[in-house]
């Protein structure tokens, strides 16, 4: 089961954890093609039973899947960077606030009609 976490860490420091992210998403990746070249290279070994290759090819197709989410979950925090230094000046350093009904607003105080 996936879950999403969230921590707060200074802006200069997202590129070297987006590059762990990223880093540790190659190694998977690297893995994976390890993985998919001995299934290939067992095919013709199996004869007539495929079992063990068809257990590795779900292996690696898991593990593609899980590095697509991780390559994913990098890609939105570098958006964000990105869009943090686009518009740096537009960005609130205050958490959102969020009201019963659940929408997420970044008012701290009644603008009041006046």
């Amino acid at each position: 089961m996936r879950v999403r976490i969230s921590y707060g860490i200074e802006v200069e420091d997202i590129p070297e954890q987006a590059e762990s992210l990223g880093s540790n998403a190659l190694f998977k990746l690297r893995s994976s093609l390890e993985t998919l070249s001995k299934a290939i290279g067992n095919i013709e070994e199996c004869e007539e039973d495929y079992t063990l290759v068809i257990q590795m090819l779900e292996k690696v197709r898991l593990e593609l899947t899980n590095s697509d989410l991780v390559i994913a979950d990098l890609q939105a925090i570098l958006e964000g960077l990105n869009n943090y230094y686009i518009g740096a000046h537009n960005v609130s350093e205050r958490r959102p606030i969020v009201d019963p009904s659940g929408d997420t607003t970044t008012e701290t105080e009644d603008p009041g009609e006046g």
